[in-house]
């Protein structure tokens, strides 16, 4: 079985459309599903403008106030892996039709149902300053595979080895034929591709000091509030 996920070459002249459409400060306001909630979407709506300031209303926080944001803590895939998404971004896009296109990868290969070939776009950066490499994606999989978190699908843990073959190329190699059902995984948080650097620097803090290679950077966290994302002009 073979499926290849190639360059899209509409890609890079869509991007500037999509930053202006967000501007330079992403508010994600956080409010209960309730009536009240409701009116307080109508509100945001009508707030958003061309002034650079998008605000979209999100769900209630969990018992604790505050969101995860290193995947690899993460105990509930939703919303948590929708708000990293801003931060890491994905090796993989779903596209409206429910296909795939790249994201930090640039090309993925089902070699069989037991290996799938990730090749990496050259010169992606964390926004650390430190490079977005084979080395990082092995790490941050792995990691999230040990990890033992509630919101990681199962086939995570099929994962037998991660290859690095060079600096932008990796293979995964899986204990069992399941890279169809595996293959979704490559656009969701069980691979987002954290800062190994910022993980070993900044330890359990991390969680709300998150490091990736995303769009947005996580500027501020007001429990029970809002989070408020910054455009990060680094981004690929």
């Amino acid at each position: 079985m073979s499926a290849k996920i190639g360059v899209m070459p509409a890609r890079r002249a869509q991007q500037p459309r999509a930053t202006t459409v967000v501007g330079l400060t992403l508010l994600l306001a956080l409010s209960a599903a309730t009536a009240a909630g409701a009116a307080t979407t109508t509100r945001i709506r009508a707030a958003v403008g061309p002034a650079g300031v998008l605000r979209i209303a999100e769900v209630a926080p969990p018992a604790t106030g505050v969101f995860d944001f290193d995947p690899a803590v993460s105990q509930s895939p939703e919303p948590d892996f929708s708000l990293q998404r801003l931060v890491y971004d994905s090796l993989l896009r779903v596209t409206p039709d429910g296909g795939y296109e790249p994201g930090l990868a640039e090309k993925v290969t089902v070699v069989d149902p037991q290996t799938i070939d990730i090749r990496l776009h050259r010169g992606v950066k964390f926004q650390d300053g430190t490079d977005l490499d084979a080395n990082a994606v092995k790490f941050s999989i792995e990691r999230n595979r040990a990890s033992g978190s509630g919101a990681h699908r199962a086939e995570l843990h099929a994962v037998s080895d991660v290859e690095v073959k060079d600096a932008l190329n990796l293979t995964i190699h899986l204990a069992a034929p399941i890279a169809g059902s595996f293959f979704p995984l490559l656009a969701s948080g069980e691979t987002y591709v954290v800062s190994p650097a910022a993980v070993q620097r900044l330890g359990a803090d991390f969680d709300q000091h998150p490091v990736g290679a995303g769009p947005f950077q996580l500027k501020e966290i007001r429990p029970d509030d809002r989070l408020v994302y910054e455009k990060w002009d680094g981004y690929f």
